[in-house]
């Protein structure tokens, strides 16, 4: 049967021959659906919901990760399991910020500057994208966390003489392209992006919050000042539960966005 109020198909199976790990999840899914259980909502313990349905913690894991492929919750390790939350649209065709989208739907942008330094990795990308064959590059990684989750693991490369102009340390609470625009002019004009479905390894898994191998979106963007000149380079890691794209499709165009599951604390 399928359930009309969120679009999700429901199966019934007959109770004696119901796993008992799966008629733990209907029960769980069930609160959820009903508002229980309130998007952003933490869940109880593992040890506490096992407890609860007279279970072993194997057999409760089983139940969250049924939740979880379904995109009801989603797991932190070390911090629990939550309730999804409304998405994040974030525009594919728009140049405006990261920051400036989250912050315009009304959630809270927390930046992180992890590391400012030569690339270790995509040097080559980097160098293909920017057209600079040589000369130094310095590369910014950035944590993104919306509404007190990570979401985004995002790699920024751009010449050595660009950055040395840039007031790098202070990207924790200015846009990039706002501080390059004051700084040195250049205005972003357009983008090139590429998406592809991706697994997480160590160290993004951790700085993600994810288990390694866990599904991610990779976005490859180069962006381009209003001469052609190719200036920025973006590896960005989008964790893959909590990321889906969406197409729009007009007679005349088509719009596409990626949308963002963030946790909204209570």
């Amino acid at each position: 049967a399928r359930d009309r109020r969120c679009g999700f198909y429901s199966w019934a199976v007959p109770r004696g021959r119901q796993p008992k790990y799966l008629a733990i999840y209907a029960d769980l899914r069930n609160r959820i659906l009903e508002g229980t259980f309130a998007p952003g909502q933490q869940l109880p313990s593992q040890q506490d919901l096992a407890t609860e349905f007279g279970v072993t913690i194997m057999t409760l894991r089983q139940a969250i990760a049924e939740l979880e492929a379904e995109g009801l919750i989603w797991v932190s390790r070390g911090r629990g399991s939550f309730v999804v939350d409304q998405p994040l649209r974030v525009r594919i065709g728009n140049l405006t910020s990261f920051a400036q989208q989250v912050t315009a739907q009304g959630m809270e942008l927390e930046t992180r500057v992890l590391s400012i330094g030569s690339p270790t990795t995509g040097v080559t990308d980097a160098r293909a994208a920017l057209g600079r064959a040589r000369g130094p590059l310095t590369e910014v990684h950035r944590i993104r966390r919306v509404d007190g989750r990570p979401v985004v693991s995002q790699r920024t490369v751009m010449s050595a003489d660009l950055a040395d102009q840039l007031d790098l340390d202070h990207l924790a609470r200015r846009s990039l392209y706002e501080m390059i625009l004051a700084t040195v002019g250049y205005r972003v004009d357009r983008a090139r992006e590429t998406l592809r479905a991706v697994v997480l390894a160590d160290p993004d898994a951790d700085l993600l919050e994810r288990p390694p191998g866990s599904a991610a979106l990779l976005s490859l963007r180069t962006s381009f000042s209003t001469d052609s000149t190719p200036f920025l380079f973006d590896r960005a890691l989008l964790v893959g539960e909590a990321a889906s794209i969406e197409a729009d499709r007009h007679v005349d165009r088509l719009e596409l966005s990626y949308n963002v599951r963030s946790e909204r604390r209570a």
